[in-house]
């Protein structure tokens, strides 16, 4: 499955909030495993939701306007929250969170705006699919 993310991140934003853990190679930023912010406590999230025929944008337009995407990035121990829409499927939208441990998701999880991506996704989501990794330092 090939992914496209449906608006480009502001790299730049993000490393001046203190993520200072990339560094360009090939005209990509790629994440410093040797950094002290990912780290064997790190929890990265793939979170594949299956949305009604036709509405995926729609989903993602209702969450971006409530702020979800920028909140949950704001939060305390966020390092990353980024939305996919897959090239060769309609109706998914992939997540892709990375957390620096897990008291920080399980503290996501509390938030008043996953509530309410909670309360949208009842609208728009029909199956919802978790994938739970860990880093490996790259030798």
């Amino acid at each position: 499955m090939t992914f496209f993310k449906p608006n480009p991140i502001d790299i730049n934003a993000f490393v001046s909030k203190g993520h200072s853990n990339y560094k360009k190679k090939a005209g990509l930023y790629m994440i410093n495993l040797d950094s002290e912010v990912i780290r064997n406590e790190t929890i990265i999230l793939n979170v594949t939701y299956t949305i009604k025929q036709g509405k995926r944008e729609e989903f993602y337009s209702k969450i971006s306007e409530a702020g979800i995407p920028m909140k949950s990035r704001s939060e305390e121990g966020n390092l990353k929250y980024d939305y996919y829409f897959p090239a060769d499927s309609e109706d998914q939208l992939l997540l892709i969170e990375i957390w620096k441990d897990q008291n920080s998701q399980n503290a996501h999880k509390e938030m008043e705006h996953f509530k309410q991506l909670q309360a949208i996704k009842e609208s728009y989501v029909i199956d919802v699919k978790f994938q739970q990794f860990k880093p490996v330092k790259v030798r």
